[in-house]
C-alpha cells in the first residue's frame, strides 16, 4: 500500500479560495447574470455585516457569549437583534427548522462556569459536559452542530464551527473533485455521541490535510461555506 498523498492549498490557492467566494456570505446590492447561474439558493442565505460582526465581538470579548449565538448559528439573528446591547430583550430563540429552543438563557448561564479541558482528546471531554448540562436545564431543540458552535465560542476558535456545506468543500478540495460531486451525510442526533466525533473527526482531519490547520480562519470558513453550496466555477 502505497504513501498517502497529502494535498494542501498553498497560500496563493486559499487567499483566491477566500476572494473569489467570501463576498457572497454577505449581502450584495447587485449581482451579475453569470453569479446568478452558480450561485442559486446561496442567494437566499446572505448575511448582513452587523450580524456577522456579532459573531467577531462575542471572539474579541467585546460583549459577552449569550442566546443569540443560537440565532446567528440559525441564520435567523436580525441585524437589529445583532445590534442590541441586551440580549434579554429578545423574547425567543428558534432553530434553523424554526423550532422554539427552550432554556436556551439556563443553559448559557451554566455553561459559563466551564473549565475546559486542553490536549488531545479534549473535544470529546468538552463536548460530553455542554451535552451533561444541555440535559440538565432540559436545552430542547439544539442538535450537536450547535453544541460545536458552543465550543468554537468557548474555545476561542480552538475547535472549528462545524457546517455540512463546508464539509463539502474541504472533502471536494481533499478528493479535487467538485462540491457536489462528493458525499456528506446529515449531522446525527447530539446524544449519538460515536457518529458526531467521527462526523467532526473527518471535518478536522480534512481541514488539516488540506489546509495545514483546522482552526481555521473566519473568512475562510465562510469561504468554504459558500463554495460548498456550487454546483459550477465562478469564472
Amino acid at each position: 500500500m502505497g504513501n498517502l498523498q497529502v494535498f494542501s492549498l498553498n497560500e496563493a490557492e486559499k487567499k483566491s479560495l477566500i476572494e473569489t467566494y467570501e463576498q457572497f456570505y454577505f449581502v450584495k446590492d447587485s449581482y451579475t447574470k453569470k453569479e446568478k447561474e452558480v450561485l442559486g439558493t446561496i442567494l437566499k442565505n446572505k448575511t448582513q455585516y452587523a450580524i456577522e460582526e456579532y459573531a467577531e465581538n462575542v471572539l474579541n470579548n467585546s460583549i459577552p457569549l449569550d442566546k443569540r449565538v443560537f440565532l446567528w448559528k440559525a441564520g435567523r439573528l436580525q441585524k437589529n437583534e445583532a445590534i442590541c446591547k441586551d440580549a434579554n430583550s429578545i423574547s425567543e430563540v428558534r432553530n434553523g427548522r424554526g423550532h422554539k429552543i427552550e432554556n436556551a438563557d439556563e443553559f448559557i448561564s451554566e455553561i459559563k462556569k466551564m473549565t475546559l479541558v486542553k490536549g488531545k482528546g479534549s473535544f470529546k471531554v468538552n463536548y460530553n459536559s455542554l451535552l451533561k448540562i444541555s440535559e440538565q436545564v432540559k436545552l430542547k431543540n439544539v442538535g450537536a452542530v450547535y453544541l460545536i458552535t458552543i465550543l468554537f465560542f468557548l474555545s476561542d476558535k480552538e475547535y472549528p464551527i462545524y457546517d455540512y456545506f463546508a464539509h463539502k468543500a474541504v472533502k471536494a478540495l481533499y478528493l479535487k473533485k467538485k462540491p457536489h460531486e462528493v458525499f456528506v451525510g446529515a449531522a446525527p442526533d447530539k446524544k449519538e455521541k460515536d457518529k458526531v466525533f467521527a462526523m467532526y473527526g473527518e471535518y478536522i482531519y480534512l481541514l488539516d490535510h488540506v489546509l495545514g490547520y483546522h482552526n481555521i480562519e473566519r473568512e475562510l470558513d465562510r469561504a468554504l461555506w459558500v463554495y460548498g453550496h456550487y454546483k459550477k466555477e465562478i469564472q
